[in-house]
């Protein structure tokens, strides 16, 4: 009876580890997943605003574009 008993324990203890490190591991998964999910709306941010910005510059590029034009004209 105390090895059938012994056995018993020693299962359910086994049990019990595996699930303790099942949700550990899940727990650090979702921590991480969580972090490069965090991290990519970032860089999915700063992309979508390089857009924003390039209007700036084309706008500048415009300008500075029709400067010279008015400059080489006057030389001329």
């Amino acid at each position: 009876m105390s090895t059938e008993l012994a056995m018993v324990i020693v299962g359910a203890l086994g049990v019990m580890g595996s699930v303790a490190g099942s949700l550990i591991v899940n727990r650090k998964t979702k921590a991480l997943f969580e972090y490069r999910m965090d991290q990519m709306e970032v860089k999915l941010d700063r992309h979508n605003h390089f857009g924003e910005r390039l209007k700036g510059v084309e706008t500048g590029l415009t300008n500075v574009c029709e400067r010279v034009d008015r400059l080489e004209g006057s030389k001329k």
